[in-house]
């Protein structure tokens, strides 16, 4: 029995799934139709043993309950601190200009990628001493940036699976949830009511039935919704903390929070008409289905 570059129990398992044999060995680095390792890029991802391994059944669509509600940057920040601070000093146009990469990383609005020039102001994270006109400092520059734009972005990860984490299994109490840490907030808290929110929400029984790229398309309305309605709530917050001097600020956003209820309401509505239409279609095809038999 050829088994993968990895445990034996991984293959057991995709066997066990019923993964073919030749993804199998594309999985663990095996030539197909030989007895030897590939030793360059694979042609092709080995998707088939990957679904198998994460326990997808299938290739429907999927999501994330979670990842429906975005945390705030101000406690995205409190993730992984020295992202801004690592590169650059404190007060220059650099800091300033990688401060809003990394925000866009946390809000995944990155347009493009990490390409330094000549013309950049290397400065190596290690060891500023060290001389950084260099292609291999200016390579070395440029890993630095990517995995810490890598980290910015793992923050909302780290985050919405801590919420889900302690919502499930709350009699287990992981010393990373003890202590004066970012989980250990008030914002973690509230963040984490939202999520509990998009987990115990209940899809319609009629989705079901709809075809699959309407009820994507709805489901991702309901999340940049749901979403807006906890950066909203945030925004009140903060405004009524000093509610003299920001008054007019608080009365806009509940404005834009009223906006948006409304357009629930009439996302709502939409839903409810098409689900009429597709009742009636529906009956409409089962009466002609049976006048033709």
């Amino acid at each position: 029995m050829s088994l993968t570059h990895r445990a034996t129990v991984v293959h057991l398992k995709l066997k066990k799934k019923g993964v073919a044999e030749n993804h199998i060995r594309a999985a663990g680095r095996w030539q197909s139709g030989t007895n030897r390792l590939t030793q360059v890029y694979l042609d092709s991802y080995p998707a088939a043993a990957a679904w198998a391994l994460a326990d997808f059944e299938d290739r429907e669509a999927f999501f994330l309950r979670r990842n429906e509600v975005l945390p705030d940057l101000d406690l995205q920040r409190q993730v992984f601190p020295f992202v801004e601070d690592a590169l650059f000093d404190k007060g220059t146009q650099e800091h300033e200009d990688w401060k809003k990469r990394c925000d866009e990383a946390m809000l995944e609005e990155e347009s493009d990628t990490v390409r330094p020039t000549h013309k950049q102001n290397i400065m190596p994270l290690a060891d500023k001493k060290i001389d950084a006109r260099g292609p291999s400092s200016m390579t070395a520059f440029a890993s630095q940036k990517i995995f810490l734009l890598l980290l910015a972005k793992l923050r909302r990860v780290v985050l919405q699976d801590a919420a889900e984490y302690q919502l499930r299994f709350d009699e287990l109490k992981h010393p990373v949830f003890k202590g004066k840490t970012v989980l250990g907030t008030k914002a973690f808290e509230d963040f984490k009511e939202y999520v509990r929110a998009s987990l115990e929400r209940q899809d319609p029984p009629q989705m079901e039935h709809w075809p699959q790229s309407a009820t994507d398309a709805f489901k991702h309305l309901d999340e940049s919704t749901h979403s807006s309605s906890y950066a909203l709530k945030r925004e009140i917050d903060g405004l009524r903390a000093d509610s003299t001097k920001h008054g007019e600020g608080l009365n806009e956003v509940k404005q834009m929070q009223k906006e948006l209820n409304q357009d629930q309401k009439e996302m709502k509505e939409v839903v409810f008409q098409l689900q009429v239409q597709m009742s009636q279609e529906k009956k409409e095809k089962q009466a002609t289905d049976q006048m033709l038999r």
